[in-house]
């Protein structure tokens, strides 16, 4: 199995309708108490057309403001696995056609950058196990923590259709560090074995399941080749217009922990341009260099505060302010609240 790289950059990457709409049906079943920018998120999403993406930035930003107001770090698997009870999808009807379930994962992998953009999927065969391996077009796995769960999650449900609902893998792969209380309730949702750190994020099982054509739905081929051609014609339709403040928010989150100054001049000449152009450029989409870096160490704040548990003066030096009130007085006017205070509010509790 090949370990996922970073060579994918994320420019252009995006959601799909057709994977958000799974996501929105299942919170639909849940009693929810939205705040006010997940409730923005929520409505936009749900207005999305068939035909219609969204950024890459603006989903995992709402699936991270799901977890941290329902208190649930793995709702995102919760999700994931009870998908198929939720929603229908046209690639399901594809998957459960297949003679085998070798032949259903080749379908479904056709498909992966359909639902998101500069993702996919691979299948190896080694001794005798088979290892699927999800790779995002990602700088951080752990930024991208919640959309792994849940699409390996889904994957599980989707084999599931074919070998019924109590098959479980060998073993979860993620990327990313999983705490004892982290394994120990992923095991709740599916009771298996789960590997952190590791060089892929995927899951494994046996190969005599290849073969397997257990539940196989019988289809009219007519009907299966037309859901193949929508699918098709979804699949070179659908894309992320490219933006600049795309681009600029990519280079952020590659360096902004190692590159203490991220100033707009310096991300002008990691993009080739003037820095005048770049200001222009990002005028355009009614945005500001400020704004966004803003933003971007808003997101990483949160989520090292709440998830890492690191010292606040630890991470005022990581993202290059003077000093801890300087970073918390920034801290306050991204969120309302000081830190402390914030992670209280949150519901977790800061050694």
């Amino acid at each position: 199995m090949k370990p996922e790289t970073n060579a994918h950059h994320s420019y252009n990457s995006y959601i799909h309708q057709l994977k958000i709409s799974e996501i929105m049906s299942y919170l639909q079943s849940l009693d929810i108490p939205f705040s006010y920018r997940s409730k923005i998120l929520y409505n936009k999403f749900k207005l999305l057309k068939l035909t219609e993406v969204s950024p890459i930035q603006a989903y995992n930003e709402f699936l991270r403001l799901i977890a941290h107001e329902t208190k649930d770090q793995h709702w995102c698997a919760k999700a994931g696995i009870a998908a198929p009870y939720h929603s229908y999808s046209p690639i399901s009807e594809i998957f459960m056609s297949a003679k085998t379930l070798h032949a259903a994962l080749i379908e479904l992998n056709q498909y992966t950058d359909l639902f998101q953009g500069k993702t996919h999927t691979n299948i190896v065969i080694e001794n005798k196990k088979v290892l699927i391996n999800y790779e995002v077009s990602i700088f951080k796995p752990e930024y991208y923590k919640f959309d792994i769960e849940y699409s390996l999650f889904r994957l599980v449900s989707q084999i599931r259709e074919r070998l019924g609902k109590d098959w479980i893998p060998d073993t979860f792969y993620f990327q990313y560090a999983l705490s004892r209380k982290d394994k120990d309730n992923l095991k709740k949702i599916i009771p298996t074995h789960y590997e952190d750190n590791a060089k892929f994020n995927g899951i494994s099982f046996d190969e005599e399941w290849l073969n397997a054509g257990i539940n196989k739905k019988e289809h009219d081929e007519t009907f299966i080749f037309f859901l193949k051609n929508h699918l098709n014609k979804l699949k070179h339709s659908s894309c992320m217009p490219e933006s600049m403040s795309m681009k600029v928010q990519d280079i952020m989150y590659q360096h902004i922990l190692s590159q203490k100054d991220i100033s707009l001049s310096w991300v002008a000449a990691k993009l080739y341009i003037s820095p005048r152009t770049l200001q222009r450029k990002l005028a355009k989409e009614n945005i500001n260099y400020s704004d966004i870096l803003d933003k971007i160490r808003c997101d990483i704040s949160i989520d090292k505060l709440v998830e890492e548990k690191i010292r606040i003066d630890s991470l005022a030096e990581l993202l290059g302010y003077t000093d801890s009130a300087a970073f918390s007085k920034a801290f306050k006017r991204w969120t309302g609240s000081p830190p402390l205070q914030y992670i209280k509010k949150q519901g977790y509790h800061k050694a």
